[in-house]
Protein backbone atom coordinates (compact mmCIF):
# COMPACT_ATOMS: atom_id res chain seq x y z
CA UNK A 1 0.00 0.00 0.00
CA UNK A 2 0.77 3.78 -0.65
CA UNK A 3 -0.21 5.92 1.63
CA UNK A 4 0.70 9.25 -0.61
CA UNK A 5 -0.96 8.17 -3.67
CA UNK A 6 -3.64 5.56 -2.53
CA UNK A 7 -2.63 2.82 -4.73
CA UNK A 8 -1.74 -0.56 -3.82
CA UNK A 9 -0.76 -3.88 -5.42
CA UNK A 10 -0.74 -7.54 -3.96
CA UNK A 11 1.84 -10.06 -4.86
CA UNK A 12 2.72 -13.81 -4.71
CA UNK A 13 4.05 -14.62 -1.52
CA UNK A 14 6.11 -17.97 -2.60
CA UNK A 15 7.50 -15.71 -5.93
CA UNK A 16 7.51 -12.10 -5.23
CA UNK A 17 6.20 -11.53 -8.29
CA UNK A 18 2.96 -9.27 -9.14
CA UNK A 19 -0.36 -11.12 -8.70
CA UNK A 20 -1.69 -8.25 -11.54
CA UNK A 21 -4.22 -6.93 -9.08
CA UNK A 22 -3.82 -3.24 -8.36
CA UNK A 23 -5.46 -0.11 -7.63
CA UNK A 24 -6.87 1.76 -5.61
CA UNK A 25 -7.70 1.51 -1.66
CA UNK A 26 -8.56 3.84 0.90
CA UNK A 27 -9.49 3.52 5.32
CA UNK A 28 -12.96 5.39 6.18
CA UNK A 29 -12.01 8.31 8.64
CA UNK A 30 -13.38 6.55 11.63
CA UNK A 31 -10.51 3.73 11.14
CA UNK A 32 -13.24 0.71 10.70
CA UNK A 33 -12.76 0.04 6.91
CA UNK A 34 -10.39 -0.72 4.40
CA UNK A 35 -11.95 0.19 1.08
CA UNK A 36 -10.31 -1.59 -2.04
CA UNK A 37 -11.24 -1.02 -5.86
CA UNK A 38 -9.23 -3.61 -8.01
CA UNK A 39 -8.46 -1.88 -11.74
CA UNK A 40 -7.31 -4.65 -13.01
CA UNK A 41 -9.15 -7.79 -11.58
CA UNK A 42 -12.42 -5.85 -11.85
CA UNK A 43 -13.83 -6.40 -8.25
CA UNK A 44 -13.71 -4.22 -5.13
CA UNK A 45 -14.34 -5.05 -1.68
CA UNK A 46 -14.99 -3.30 1.59
CA UNK A 47 -13.80 -5.19 4.73
CA UNK A 48 -13.75 -4.37 8.67
CA UNK A 49 -10.49 -3.37 10.26
CA UNK A 50 -10.17 -5.52 13.43
CA UNK A 51 -6.30 -4.46 14.35
CA UNK A 52 -4.22 -2.16 12.65
CA UNK A 53 -0.98 -1.45 14.49
CA UNK A 54 2.87 -1.81 13.44
CA UNK A 55 3.03 -5.34 14.16
CA UNK A 56 -0.70 -6.71 13.21
CA UNK A 57 -3.17 -6.23 10.32
CA UNK A 58 -6.11 -8.13 10.53
CA UNK A 59 -9.33 -7.35 8.78
CA UNK A 60 -12.59 -9.41 8.58
CA UNK A 61 -14.62 -10.49 5.97
CA UNK A 62 -16.43 -13.30 3.64
CA UNK A 63 -14.44 -16.14 3.14
CA UNK A 64 -14.74 -20.29 3.06
CA UNK A 65 -15.45 -22.24 5.97
CA UNK A 66 -14.73 -25.97 6.86
CA UNK A 67 -17.94 -27.06 5.79
CA UNK A 68 -17.75 -25.46 2.56
CA UNK A 69 -20.48 -22.40 3.40
CA UNK A 70 -19.49 -19.05 3.12
CA UNK A 71 -19.02 -17.23 6.97
CA UNK A 72 -16.96 -14.29 8.52
CA UNK A 73 -13.15 -15.07 8.68
CA UNK A 74 -10.88 -13.45 9.76
CA UNK A 75 -7.46 -12.70 7.58
CA UNK A 76 -3.73 -11.62 9.70
CA UNK A 77 -0.92 -9.93 8.37
CA UNK A 78 2.51 -9.20 9.31
CA UNK A 79 4.75 -6.54 8.36
CA UNK A 80 7.00 -8.22 5.13
CA UNK A 81 10.60 -7.84 5.37
CA UNK A 82 11.16 -7.76 1.51
CA UNK A 83 11.38 -5.37 -1.52
CA UNK A 84 7.98 -5.05 -3.19
CA UNK A 85 7.83 -2.63 -6.40
CA UNK A 86 5.11 -1.13 -8.35
CA UNK A 87 4.70 -2.45 -11.82
CA UNK A 88 2.33 -0.26 -13.14
CA UNK A 89 2.97 3.73 -12.90
CA UNK A 90 0.93 6.28 -12.17
CA UNK A 91 -1.59 8.04 -14.36
CA UNK A 92 -0.87 11.79 -14.87
CA UNK A 93 -3.91 13.89 -13.74
CA UNK A 94 -3.48 17.14 -15.52
CA UNK A 95 -7.14 18.08 -16.61
CA UNK A 96 -8.46 21.37 -15.12
CA UNK A 97 -11.52 22.98 -16.31
CA UNK A 98 -11.38 25.66 -12.85
CA UNK A 99 -10.16 25.57 -9.49
CA UNK A 100 -8.90 22.80 -7.55
CA UNK A 101 -8.94 23.96 -3.95
CA UNK A 102 -5.80 21.92 -2.36
CA UNK A 103 -5.99 23.86 0.45
CA UNK A 104 -7.92 21.45 2.50
CA UNK A 105 -9.22 17.61 2.25
CA UNK A 106 -11.23 17.35 -1.05
CA UNK A 107 -13.26 14.48 1.30
CA UNK A 108 -14.36 17.59 3.65
CA UNK A 109 -15.22 19.82 0.65
CA UNK A 110 -17.46 17.45 -0.27
CA UNK A 111 -18.58 16.92 2.81
CA UNK A 112 -19.38 20.45 3.48
CA UNK A 113 -22.33 21.12 1.47
CA UNK A 114 -25.10 18.93 -0.29
CA UNK A 115 -24.85 18.64 -4.38
CA UNK A 116 -26.80 18.71 -7.33
CA UNK A 117 -25.59 18.09 -10.40
CA UNK A 118 -26.47 20.58 -13.12
CA UNK A 119 -25.21 19.86 -16.76
CA UNK A 120 -22.72 17.29 -18.64
CA UNK A 121 -20.63 18.74 -21.76
CA UNK A 122 -19.01 16.64 -24.22
CA UNK A 123 -15.48 17.67 -25.03
CA UNK A 124 -16.57 20.46 -27.23
CA UNK A 125 -18.56 22.10 -24.92
CA UNK A 126 -21.52 20.95 -26.26
CA UNK A 127 -24.40 20.41 -23.42
CA UNK A 128 -25.36 16.90 -23.57
CA UNK A 129 -27.02 16.56 -20.18
CA UNK A 130 -30.18 15.03 -22.39
CA UNK A 131 -28.34 11.79 -22.93
CA UNK A 132 -26.64 11.51 -19.58
CA UNK A 133 -29.62 12.45 -17.18
CA UNK A 134 -28.61 9.65 -14.59
CA UNK A 135 -25.56 11.57 -13.85
CA UNK A 136 -27.65 14.38 -12.31
CA UNK A 137 -28.92 13.58 -9.34
CA UNK A 138 -28.79 14.86 -5.72
CA UNK A 139 -25.35 13.86 -3.48
CA UNK A 140 -24.62 13.94 0.31
CA UNK A 141 -21.42 12.98 1.78
CA UNK A 142 -19.94 12.68 5.21
CA UNK A 143 -16.52 13.07 6.01
CA UNK A 144 -16.21 11.52 9.46
CA UNK A 145 -17.37 8.14 7.78
CA UNK A 146 -16.37 8.56 4.24
CA UNK A 147 -20.29 7.76 3.67
CA UNK A 148 -22.22 8.90 0.34
CA UNK A 149 -25.54 8.47 -0.93
CA UNK A 150 -27.30 9.50 -4.49
CA UNK A 151 -30.31 11.00 -4.52
CA UNK A 152 -33.52 11.29 -7.08
CA UNK A 153 -33.52 15.11 -8.22
CA UNK A 154 -37.46 15.08 -8.37
CA UNK A 155 -38.31 13.00 -5.34
CA UNK A 156 -35.43 13.77 -2.90
CA UNK A 157 -35.61 9.86 -2.86
CA UNK A 158 -32.59 7.33 -2.40
CA UNK A 159 -31.66 6.17 -5.46
CA UNK A 160 -30.29 3.10 -3.24
CA UNK A 161 -26.66 4.25 -4.62
CA UNK A 162 -24.57 3.93 -1.36
CA UNK A 163 -21.54 3.28 -0.13
CA UNK A 164 -18.35 4.51 0.69
CA UNK A 165 -16.09 7.78 -1.12
CA UNK A 166 -12.52 9.40 -1.02
CA UNK A 167 -10.93 12.35 -2.50
CA UNK A 168 -7.50 11.26 -3.43
CA UNK A 169 -4.33 11.89 -5.26
CA UNK A 170 -4.16 15.74 -4.20
CA UNK A 171 -7.59 16.39 -4.81
CA UNK A 172 -7.91 15.04 -8.18
CA UNK A 173 -9.61 11.69 -7.96
CA UNK A 174 -12.80 11.17 -6.16
CA UNK A 175 -13.62 7.28 -5.56
CA UNK A 176 -16.29 5.51 -4.67
CA UNK A 177 -17.76 2.22 -3.97
CA UNK A 178 -21.31 1.64 -4.15
CA UNK A 179 -22.31 -1.09 -1.80
CA UNK A 180 -26.09 -0.62 -2.74
CA UNK A 181 -25.86 -1.29 -6.39
CA UNK A 182 -22.06 -3.29 -6.43
CA UNK A 183 -20.06 -0.77 -8.24
CA UNK A 184 -17.57 1.08 -8.04
CA UNK A 185 -15.61 4.44 -9.80
CA UNK A 186 -12.75 6.27 -9.75
CA UNK A 187 -13.30 10.08 -11.70
CA UNK A 188 -10.16 12.08 -12.27
CA UNK A 189 -11.74 16.33 -10.88
CA UNK A 190 -11.21 19.01 -13.45
CA UNK A 191 -12.59 21.21 -10.39
CA UNK A 192 -13.56 21.22 -6.97
CA UNK A 193 -13.79 24.20 -3.98
CA UNK A 194 -16.84 25.55 -2.36
CA UNK A 195 -18.99 26.27 -5.09
CA UNK A 196 -18.24 23.78 -7.47
CA UNK A 197 -17.34 20.07 -8.22
CA UNK A 198 -16.86 18.79 -11.88
CA UNK A 199 -15.35 14.97 -12.89
CA UNK A 200 -14.72 13.90 -15.84
CA UNK A 201 -15.96 10.17 -17.23
CA UNK A 202 -17.21 8.28 -19.95
CA UNK A 203 -21.39 8.98 -20.88
CA UNK A 204 -23.56 9.20 -24.01
CA UNK A 205 -24.31 11.21 -27.15
CA UNK A 206 -27.03 12.34 -29.05
CA UNK A 207 -25.87 8.83 -31.40
CA UNK A 208 -25.95 6.48 -28.30
CA UNK A 209 -22.18 6.17 -28.88
CA UNK A 210 -19.40 6.75 -25.77
CA UNK A 211 -17.95 9.72 -25.31
CA UNK A 212 -15.57 11.94 -22.65
CA UNK A 213 -17.75 14.05 -20.82
CA UNK A 214 -17.64 16.36 -18.12
CA UNK A 215 -20.17 16.69 -14.88
CA UNK A 216 -20.83 19.71 -13.20
CA UNK A 217 -22.22 20.35 -9.52
CA UNK A 218 -23.15 22.80 -7.78
CA UNK A 219 -24.20 22.95 -3.72
CA UNK A 220 -27.70 21.80 -3.39
CA UNK A 221 -30.10 24.58 -1.71
CA UNK A 222 -33.12 22.75 -2.53
CA UNK A 223 -35.99 21.68 0.41
CA UNK A 224 -35.50 18.21 0.59
CA UNK A 225 -33.27 16.70 3.89
CA UNK A 226 -31.55 14.37 1.76
CA UNK A 227 -31.21 11.80 5.15
CA UNK A 228 -29.14 9.01 4.40
CA UNK A 229 -30.38 5.48 4.60
CA UNK A 230 -27.13 4.07 4.73
CA UNK A 231 -25.87 3.23 8.16
CA UNK A 232 -29.07 4.62 10.04
CA UNK A 233 -31.99 3.17 9.18
CA UNK A 234 -29.71 -0.38 8.60
CA UNK A 235 -27.13 0.05 10.95
CA UNK A 236 -24.17 -2.10 10.91
CA UNK A 237 -23.30 -4.40 13.62
CA UNK A 238 -20.74 -4.08 16.15
CA UNK A 239 -17.21 -5.47 15.49
CA UNK A 240 -15.91 -6.46 19.49
CA UNK A 241 -12.48 -5.48 20.49
CA UNK A 242 -11.66 -3.25 17.37
CA UNK A 243 -8.01 -2.26 18.09
CA UNK A 244 -7.86 1.18 16.72
CA UNK A 245 -4.46 2.75 14.81
CA UNK A 246 -2.11 4.93 17.31
CA UNK A 247 -3.51 8.68 17.47
CA UNK A 248 0.30 9.54 16.31
CA UNK A 249 -0.43 8.11 13.10
CA UNK A 250 -3.50 7.20 10.75
CA UNK A 251 -4.52 4.07 9.79
CA UNK A 252 -4.03 5.11 5.86
CA UNK A 253 -0.13 6.16 6.63
CA UNK A 254 0.17 3.08 8.84
CA UNK A 255 -1.07 0.97 6.66
CA UNK A 256 1.04 2.28 3.46
CA UNK A 257 4.15 2.97 5.89
CA UNK A 258 5.28 -1.00 5.95
CA UNK A 259 4.78 -3.92 3.42
CA UNK A 260 2.18 -7.10 4.36
CA UNK A 261 2.30 -10.51 4.62
CA UNK A 262 -0.76 -12.75 4.93
CA UNK A 263 -0.48 -15.25 7.55
CA UNK A 264 -3.44 -16.68 8.43
CA UNK A 265 -7.31 -17.19 7.72
CA UNK A 266 -9.50 -18.22 11.32
CA UNK A 267 -13.41 -18.53 11.22
CA UNK A 268 -15.06 -17.00 14.26
CA UNK A 269 -14.36 -19.89 16.40
CA UNK A 270 -10.58 -19.44 15.91
CA UNK A 271 -10.12 -22.61 14.23
CA UNK A 272 -7.39 -22.36 10.97
CA UNK A 273 -9.40 -22.29 7.72
CA UNK A 274 -6.20 -20.54 5.78
CA UNK A 275 -5.92 -23.75 3.01
CA UNK A 276 -9.88 -22.66 2.25
CA UNK A 277 -9.08 -19.63 1.45
CA UNK A 278 -5.21 -19.43 -0.04
CA UNK A 279 -6.27 -16.22 -2.11
CA UNK A 280 -6.35 -13.99 0.76
CA UNK A 281 -3.14 -14.51 2.03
Amino acid sequence: YEAATNRYEFFDAATGLSRGDSGIYFLTQDQKKRVLISQTRNYNVVVDILTLNNELFTYRRMGKLADGSEGLVDVAHIPYQGTLDFTTPLTDLVTETGEIDKSKSGRDILADTKWQGTVVYDENGLDVSAYNGGFLGLARYEASTNRYEFFDKVSGQTRGDYGYYDVIRENKIRTHVSLGMNYAAAFELTEINSQRFTYTRMGKNAEGADIKVTVEHEPYLGEYPLNFTFGETNPEPEIPEIEKPEESKPGQDLLGSTNWQGTTVTDQNGNDVTALSAGFI
